[in-house]
This record gives C-alpha cells, structure tokens and sequence, in this order.
C-alpha cells in the first residue's frame, strides 16, 4: 500500500504554540501586576520616608514662627526660603508649598511656594485637584495624605504629591504642607523595571516554549506516531506485533497508556475475530460442500429425463422435485417391475443436508429392491421399517407412499407409511383417497403396514406429493395449504401431468413471492392414457423343457378371449420361435439364457401382439431367404421352414436389435 506524505503541523507545535500563548499571557499579567506592586511599594519606601522626611524639616522651620505664619513675615526670612531651597535640591523635591487658613474663607492660602516665591496670596484654585485634602486636614478630620494613583505611573508628567499637616504646642492644625516630588526618578526606575521584567518574561517564555515542545514531542508526540504506525503495519499485515506493546510506550501518562491498551486489545480481537472468521469460512464451505454433495446425492437417482417412456403411450408420467435452500430429504422414483406393472414412489425423510440425504438414497435402494422381489407395497415397507427400527439412534424416519400399478387394467395397489394422501382425477372431479396411514418408517419395530386398492380407468391422473407443497409459507406465515391445491388441481382437470405439475407450481411460487423456502416441494403425476385389456409376461430358461410352462402360462389366460381354435395356432407359432432360439440363439458355453415372453391383447381392435426378447446372439431371421417349398424334403435346404409357417400364420411380424436384445413381435388380428 502507498504510503500518503502527510503535510501537517505535528502535534508537539500545536500544542507548544497553544501553551506558549496560555504562558504569555499569564506572565504578561503576572509581570504587570508585580511591576505595578514594586512600582507602588518603591512610593511607599521612597518617596513617602523622603516626604515624610521633608515635612518634619520644614515643620521645625515653622515652629519659629507659630505665633505668626502670614505670608509676610515667612517671605520675610531668608531662613525658610533658603532652607526649602537646600531641601529641594538635597531631596530632588519639585516644590514645597505651605498653606494656611484663609479668614473669612473655608478655603486655605497660599503663604509660601518653592515655584513662586515672589508671588503671594496664591489662591488654591491652581491647586484644584487637592481641594478636598487641603480641607480635610486643615480641618483637622486627617493629618496627611499622599495623592498617588496607580495608573498614574504610566505617564510621565504625572507628579507625586504629599500633603501634611503642621500642628502648634496645643495640637492644633496651623498650616498644610505640600511636597510635590516629580516622578522622572520613578519613570527611570520604573523603565529599568520594565526591560528586566520583558528580558525575564521573553526568557521564561523561551524556557517554556521549548520544555512543553519537548515534552509533548517526547510524550505525545513520539507515542502517537509509533501508535499511528502500528496501526498502520496491522492494518497492511494483520499479523500480531512482534514486540510488546510496552516499547511504545514507556511514560505516564495515562492516556498514552490507554490509547497503547486499546490499541493491543484491538488487535488482539481482531486477530481473535479473523480466527474466528477463517474457522467460520472453513465450515461454510465444509457445509457448502456437504450441501452441495448432499443436493448431488438427492438429485442422483430422480428421473429428470421427460418423457420418461416415449415408445409407451398406454400412460403418462411426469415428476419435479424443488429444493429448499437447505437440502432435504424428499425424492421420487418409478421404474418396471415387468413390462405391465410400474412402482411408483414418493417419500419426505425427516431431516436436512448430508444425513437426510444418506437417508433417502439408503431408503431409495431398499425400497426399490423390495418393490421387486416381493412385488407387494405393503411388505416392502414392513422390510425396510425393520432395516430402519432396529438402529435409529439418530430418530431419523421417513414417510413414504408405495404403490404398483397393472398398466393393462389400471390396477393399483398401494401402501402408505405417515405420507400425505394422494388426490385421483376422474371425469374432471377430484377425490382424495384417504385411508389409516401406517407409522413413518424407522418409528416402530414389527409395525405391520397394510395394503389398499383403487383402479384407475382411462384418462385417469394420479397425483402425488410432499407436504413441502402444502406447508409452502408466504411472508405472513400464511401457508399454501389443501384449499389453494384442490383450487389448482379444478382448474387443471384436462392438463397432462407437465401441465398440472408446472401450475401448482406456479402458483405456489406466486403465493410464497420472497419468502424464504424451508422444505423441497416434490411432486409426481402419473395418468392412464390407454390400457391394455390382456398383457401376460413371462421369463423362460431358454430350454426345450419350458415348452409345456408357456403353455400353461399363456393358453390358460388367452382363452378369456380367444377361442381354442386360434389358441392352437398361436401355439405353434409360440413353440416353433421358442425352440428356434433355443436352438441357434445361444452358444454352449453362455450362462443366464433367458427369453422373455410378452402377450398383449387388445380387445378394441381384436389384435394379439406377441414379443420374445432374449440376450443371444445378434440374428434377424427375417433376412433369410424363405425356402421353395414345391422341392421335396431332400432337395430342399436345411432351415427357413419354420419362419416361413410364422410368416404364414400371423399377420405381421416384425424384428429389432435393441438394448442388446433380439425383439421378435408378431402379431394376429382375429
């Protein structure tokens, strides 16, 4: 991944820059506040001892003259005068002014003043701004003040002005003071002052500037960067951090510690969740597979090939099997159990995926076989419910409809384990045929299953299914249920089981919409088109000695029919074929030789079809030429004779290779 350059302030200065403006300010204040305290202390050290100073020099002047203070007789005396002077100079006093009670006035005189010495009677009005104090000590109400004012020490022209009072023997308020001392030597300290408390604060500021850089760089800074890496490299690798957390962080500052805690808990957890996640992915995929390999062996064994028997038009048969999202365990199957009698099979296993699907294809084999050897529905299932009883620790059962039905007279006979009853379509109505259902197999040890009976007549459809049709949920967990079937099944009264098969199931996907599908929908519609009257099939060892067993087998059920007269021809015809295959078809040293045998008698148009199948050796024996029968018997060739009278005898005869099999069919109309 590229690493993106960062153009950003770091931290460290931000928060340096933020903290050098906080200490400015603060230094700036506090530097203020202590200059205006020295400022002010220095006044009251100072100046206040070197006025106070002042005052009592000139108050022992004055004391010469306490009888008198008109400003005649002190202007009179050089003393004062010249000892205000020397005083001035040696304090650096600005003026000294003396003031007494003006009679007839409350406001004081001037009688003495440093400035205007030549000049008398002065009134206070130059002096407006000590009015009030003037008054108040010459009133006795206090005995000095000092006129001093903080914000003043900012302007330079602004004097320091303190007044006292003098008092006679007798304690009385005689006269006010005035010493005014000029402020340049507070100026010049306060200027000395100020560059030290600047040179002290911009130092301070360096200092502070460089320590906050410094820590924040060393403590914040550092940290967060190595933090930021590692959060960085874990979000490329998503590998655990080779070294301890503790070497990003060594300080003490919690929130560093925190952040660095975080930091490793997070990546302890997603390290923990993509564990979890890679574990959760291998079993969805070791699920997906044993799904899909479940889906495989479900959809294994069902007929999906349609139509299923195209040389056969004495029925119709058509099945569909749709998946839930789950793999179940539904399936289908019919096949022949000889040429006119058909199994035919629908079950639901309990259960969902691999096991369901083991399930089914373990019941498919056995029901399958069973249906063969015993040719009875009912004692099939007996067989495989004790297969399945007597170690079910998974309780794990199957409902199962069984039935087997003769094709030429519409026979069926059905047995049903715990399946939903089937619904018979005759004469464009609808009839369920319920009966007592047995137990669903593998519930019972020994349960005895029963067989029923119903005959189909021509153009009669048989129709079997799941509950996954019926237990169908839409959104509002409303199922498709019997009623919205039975609906479907009236509107289809005429269609070919295709047809009816594909609308019940468009209407149910109609009716679900969206909803999430639980359970297979199967179906398997079986309809009798047009059965034969008589259909007699039997299996002979291809030997001589079963000639006396046809007969017996076939004669006794084509003379329901046919008379004994056209019996004796089919006889010979029958015995001359038999012992022609037996004869030529097989070599010596082949085993299994059979020939199957296949009588069908079709009273409407009064014909008998006639086929011998065996599994010899490939021979058409309609390709020979036929013999001259006007030779005598040794001029004639050996062989043909027999095939000729076949020829003779019947009306067609007919001979195909299929499925490596000789068919041989003849046929007579009587």
């Amino acid at each position: 991944m590229k690493k993106r350059k960062c153009n950003g302030i770091h931290l460290s200065t931000i928060v340096a820059s933020y903290v050098f403006i906080l200490i400015s300010i603060f230094i700036f204040l506090l530097n203020t506040f202590l200059y205006i305290r020295i400022t002010y202390n220095y006044y009251n050290e100072q100046i206040k001892d070197i006025s106070v100073m002042s005052s009592d020099i000139i108050s022992d002047v004055l004391r010469s003259y306490d009888n008198d203070l008109s400003d005649n007789n002190i202007k009179s005396i050089n003393e004062v005068n010249d000892i205000v002077l020397k005083l001035c100079n040696t304090m650096e006093l600005k003026r000294i002014v003396i003031f007494v009670s003006n009679e007839g006035t409350s406001s004081p005189k001037v009688v003495y003043d440093s400035i205007n010495y030549n000049s008398s009677n002065e009134e206070i009005s130059s002096f407006d701004n000590i009015n009030d104090s003037l008054k108040e000590i010459m009133n006795g109400t206090i005995d000095n003040k000092y006129i001093y004012s903080i914000k003043d020490i900012f302007k330079n022209d602004k004097d320091v002005e303190s007044l006292f009072s003098y008092k006679n023997n007798e304690g009385k308020t005689k006269a006010v003071i005035l010493i005014v001392k000029d402020n340049a030597e507070i100026y010049k300290y306060r200027k000395i002052s100020w560059s030290v408390f600047l040179i002290a604060t911009l130092l301070l500021l360096i200092i502070s500037y460089i320590c906050t850089y410094l820590f924040v760089k060393i403590h914040i800074d550092k940290p967060y960067a190595k933090i930021a890496k590692e959060a960085e490299r874990f979000a490329s690798e998503n590998t655990k951090r080779p070294e301890s957390f503790k070497d990003l962080y060594a300080g003490k500052l919690s929130e560093i510690n925190t952040m660095a805690a975080s930091l490793e808990k997070m990546e302890n957890d997603v390290l923990e969740y993509i564990d979890k996640i890679k574990y959760t992915t291998k079993k969805n995929e070791r699920m997906n597979n044993e799904l899909q390999f479940a889906s495989t062996i479900q959809k294994a064994d069902l007929w999906t090939k349609f139509p299923a028997f195209p040389d056969r038009t004495d029925f119709d048969i058509y099945a569909l099997m749709d998946p839930a999202r789950e793999v179940g365990g539904d399936f289908y199957d019919f096949f022949f159990i000889d040429d006119n009698h058909m199994a035919l099979l629908i079950a639901d296993v309990a259960g969902k995926g691999v096991p369901a699907a083991l399930m089914m294809m373990t019941t498919k084999i056995y029901i399958d076989e069973y249906l063969l050897d015993t040719k009875d529905p009912a004692k099939a299932l007996d067989k495989v419910n004790n297969k399945f009883a007597k170690n079910n620790k998974n309780d794990m059962f199957v409902a199962l409809w069984a039935g087997i039905i003769e094709l030429d007279s519409g026979k069926l006979v059905y047995s049903n384990a715990g399946h939903e009853d089937p619904v018979i379509i005759r004469d464009k109505a609808l009839d369920i045929k319920k009966i007592k259902h047995g137990l669903p197999l593998g519930a019972m040890e020994d349960f005895k299953y029963t067989n029923n009976t119903i005959t189909l007549n021509k153009s009669d459809k048989l129709l079997l299914f799941t509950d996954g049709v019926l237990d169908a949920v839409n959104k509002d967990d409303i199922k498709f249920g019997k009623d919205n079937l039975m609906n479907v099944l009236d509107e289809n009264v005429d269609s070919s089981p295709k047809e009816l098969i594909f609308d019940i199931k468009k209407n149910i996907s109609k009716f679900v919409d969206k909803a999430i599908q639980f359970d297979d929908i199967t179906m398997l519609c079986f309809e009798l088109k047009n059965p034969k009257d008589i259909h007699v099939h039997g299996r002979f060892k291809a030997d001589l000695k079963e000639i006396p067993n046809i007969y017996d087998y076939f004669v006794s059920r084509m003379t329901l029919e046919i008379d004994e007269d056209r019996i004796s021809k089919y006889r010979v015809v029958v015995e001359e074929i038999f012992t022609n295959i037996c004869n030529y078809g097989f070599k010596d040293d082949v085993e299994n030789k059979y020939v199957n045998i296949d009588v069908y008698i079709d009273k409407k148009n009064k014909k008998v079809s006639i086929s011998f199948r065996d599994n010899g050796k490939r021979f058409n024996p309609l390709e020979h030429d036929e013999p001259d029968i006007n030779l005598d018997a040794e001029s004639r060739e050996i062989g043909g004779l027999g095939i000729l009278i076949v020829k003779k005898m019947m009306d067609n005869v007919s001979y195909e290779y299929k499925n490596k099999k000789n068919i041989l069919t003849i046929e007579k109309f009587y």
